[in-house]
């Protein structure tokens, strides 16, 4: 009987740990790479990397100087779709990007709006986006020089997903 009895716990438990792991989003894990232009939904976002531009320099639009960066500047033209119920509060945090060594690149938040503003382009974290509606803007990303086969990571929008996907950005 106390075997029986700790089998029927231990099944109980790994149905428990399999229901939990699927309502959190399965740690989320994907093997799900898109390629540039492609459109998908990563829990309540719906993304397309429209466009990647790889530089070491930023020049401004008027034409009185330019910003270097410190390894290459990656910048991403990006279309977001809020598929949620909420205003969506976009911080950049969304996404980053990878590459081959296993190195991540964060967003550059501290000086994304300065260099979008000076080239006259709009930054994709300008403002919230309300459900149903689309943004469309830019998020720029300062990674090292030797960074080979970069990935932009994309995120749910729901801060307590775990879900993501990839867009290879090798051009």
């Amino acid at each position: 009987m106390k075997k029986s009895f700790r089998y029927g716990v231990a099944a109980i438990a790994v149905i428990i740990l399999f229901v939990l792991v699927v309502a959190c989003g399965g740690g989320g894990s994907t093997t799900q790479t898109y390629k540039i232009k492609d459109e998908f939904k990563v829990g309540k976002a719906t993304w397309k990397v429209l466009g990647v531009q790889i530089t070491q320099e930023i020049q401004r639009a008027d034409g009185s100087g330019k910003f270097t960066a410190e390894g290459n500047f990656v910048i991403l033209n990006l279309q977001l779709k809020n598929s949620g119920t909420e205003n969506a509060n976009i911080t950049g945090d969304e996404v980053e990007i990878t590459d081959d060594a296993g190195n991540a690149y964060a967003f550059d938040s501290r000086n994304n709006n300065v260099y979008l503003n000076a080239m006259g382009k709009a930054s994709l974290t300008k403002a919230a986006i309300e459900p149903g509606k689309t943004s469309t803007g830019y998020l720029i990303f300062d990674v090292s020089k030797d960074a080979k086969g970069m990935r932009a990571k994309m995120k749910d929008i729901d801060i307590q997903s775990r879900l993501y996907a990839y867009v290879d950005l090798n051009t």
